[in-house]
């Protein structure tokens, strides 16, 4: 694919490519870690049903991918993904798992 062609060649220009997964980061709230699917409310429209944090979603979703990538440059813990049946109104939150490796 053309991503995993541009992140090689990025590799090979550097040594500050941080790998951080993505997924639920539409769905987590930067504010308090709570991942929910009704977080979405649109396409563009986040709001935390927790905390009633609201922004831009897609700016949300990077900011929260920032989040993770800075954890790991500081050597924090990076917590874990929920698994699917946590997902939809649950009151997981990322903040509480432990990521593994």
């Amino acid at each position: 694919s053309q991503w995993s062609r541009f992140a090689t060649r990025l590799q090979h220009k550097t040594d500050a490519v941080i790998v951080v997964p993505a997924a639920y980061s539409s769905q987590e709230c930067r504010k308090c870690g709570h991942i929910d699917s009704e977080n979405r409310e649109s396409q563009a429209v986040f709001s935390c049903t927790r905390c009633d944090h609201t922004n831009h979603a897609d700016t949300n979703a990077a900011e929260v991918i920032a989040d993770r990538a800075l954890a790991v440059v500081e050597n924090r813990q990076v917590h874990a993904l929920p698994q699917p049946e946590d997902i939809g109104g649950s009151t997981s939150s990322a903040q509480d798992q432990s990521w593994p490796g």
